[in-house]
């Protein structure tokens, strides 16, 4: 029995306020995420980037916390997994890689999941839509607050040095509270 493995994403991006995400029409008549096999030494979130830059010439940022696997077996004797992670682009300009893909296409979440060829890949853009929706709520505010919290621990010690730049504690809070909306 081989063993194959791949690396990919579902990709998103936010267009006046809209979520849309990033189907490849593969030139073999199939639609699915950006995905690639794992080349020797390379982590599965560099396989996911390499394979996103190769395809499509994006640059993304990874959302922590999404990690979706599928198995299939694409031949006799063959099993493989596919692990897709959740990434954000910047930009819906893409650069399409011939060779392998057709067509790019930025979509919302039921026009992709209509385009999506098979059930496995759809699975993994209803369960990133949830992600997204629900736990990536909860995960942001999270390091929001951690974030504020980091902020005023910095401001506490700058409060304590005697060349700060504010005058006193009070002035100190007044400017974080006005910088964080807290």
């Amino acid at each position: 029995m081989n063993y194959e493995k791949s690396c990919g994403a579902v990709i998103y991006t936010v267009v006046n306020g809209k979520r849309l995400y990033l189907v490849e029409i593969m030139q073999k008549g199939h639609t699915s995420f950006c995905k690639g096999h794992v080349e020797e030494n390379e982590s599965e979130h560099q396989t996911a980037a390499r394979e996103i830059r190769e395809e499509t010439g994006l640059e993304v940022k990874f959302v922590e916390g999404f990690r979706q696997t599928i198995e299939y077996s694409p031949y006799r004797d063959c099993s493989k997994t596919v692990v897709f992670f959740l990434a954000c682009a910047d930009s819906t300009r893409v650069m399409v890689q011939e060779d392998e893909v057709r067509e790019i296409e930025w979509l919302p979440f039921e026009e992709a999941l209509e385009k999506l060829t098979f059930d496995s890949t759809r699975d993994v853009l209803k369960q990133a839509e949830h992600f997204l929706n629900e736990d990536y709520a909860k995960y942001e505010e999270f390091l929001h607050q951690r974030c504020v919290a980091e902020e005023l621990a910095k401001a506490k010690q700058q409060a304590a040095d005697p060349n700060t730049q504010w005058a006193d504690h009070e002035s100190v809070w007044e400017t974080l509270y006005k910088q964080y909306d807290i």
